[in-house]
């Protein structure tokens, strides 16, 4: 399943609000973040878990995402006992590879038979909305900011462009959205001038999406 380029694997289960997927391996649950999750925080994201044999009652904290976009705590519909957690150092989202192949903590249920989380059509139908609701994007690497420039001239665009990736540091990520028709003649020019790497292009109706990095 893939909306906006924001993955959610088939062969995962979610939470009700998508924050998180669960992988089942034995009487185990391994937790990590959707992509949904992780775009909606931002780069800055930090996760708070809770201490290795912590049990945690239905509807309680497991963990809380913070980041520069959310702030929120997920919480299951069914009990759980922590049996250990990794360890997440800073920035390991940035890479939308690293969102399901990084998982969070491990947990057992405390009544097998009540555990629930949506998988298929549920799960599609819930991320879908979720992602429209939010306005979300996801792409291979994630912004440091973002710039929406609806009705904006292009010459102002890249003054912006130039302003912003002057004083950042090599490897600074914007996503740009312009609805201007010659956005990607311009873009590819400005991209040579400062030397950034058009990481990703889409177009979405009229609007145009660019991923753009410094070199």
């Amino acid at each position: 399943m893939e909306f906006n380029g924001c993955m959610l694997p088939d062969d995962l289960c979610y939470d009700e609000d998508m924050l998180v997927w669960m992988k089942f391996e034995g009487t185990e649950i391994r937790i990590g973040l959707t992509s949904i999750a992780a775009w909606l925080a931002g780069p800055d994201l930090s996760i708070k878990t809770k201490e290795k044999g912590s049990v945690i009652e239905p509807g309680k904290n497991l963990l809380l995402i913070d980041g520069r976009g959310y702030f929120g705590a997920v919480r299951l519909p069914f009990g759980v006992r922590v049996i250990d957690n990794n360890f997440i150092p800073p920035g390991a989202f940035r890479n939308s590879l690293s969102v399901y192949s990084t998982w969070i903590t491990l947990v057992e249920p405390q009544e097998p038979g009540s555990v629930r989380c949506l998988s298929g059509n549920e799960a599609a139908s819930r991320g879908e909305a979720l992602v429209k609701q939010y306005g979300l994007h996801c792409f291979s690497i994630m912004p440091d900011t973002r710039m929406v420039e609806i009705g904006t001239e292009c010459s102002v665009v890249t003054a912006r462009l130039r302003e912003t990736f002057g004083k950042s540091p090599s490897g600074f990520v914007i996503h740009l959205v312009s609805d201007d028709p010659t956005a990607p003649v311009e873009i590819f020019r400005i991209s040579e001038e400062l030397h950034l790497n058009i990481v990703e292009q889409r177009k979405e109706g009229d609007i145009f999406h660019f991923l753009l990095q410094k070199q």
